[in-house]
């Protein structure tokens, strides 16, 4: 899921992404993984 999350990344567009709750928590979630490899996540 992180992979195609960083593909929607590399674009212009903008997207909006919608994955369940149990994806984001924990030091394997989503927000983790991308915090680790760099990525800036806030929450809106």
């Amino acid at each position: 899921m992180v992979l195609k999350i960083e593909d929607f990344l590399e674009t212009k567009e903008t997207y909006f992404i919608i994955v369940g709750a149990g994806h984001l928590v924990g030091n394997q979630g989503i927000i983790e993984i991308l915090r680790g490899k760099g990525y800036i996540v806030e929450q809106l």
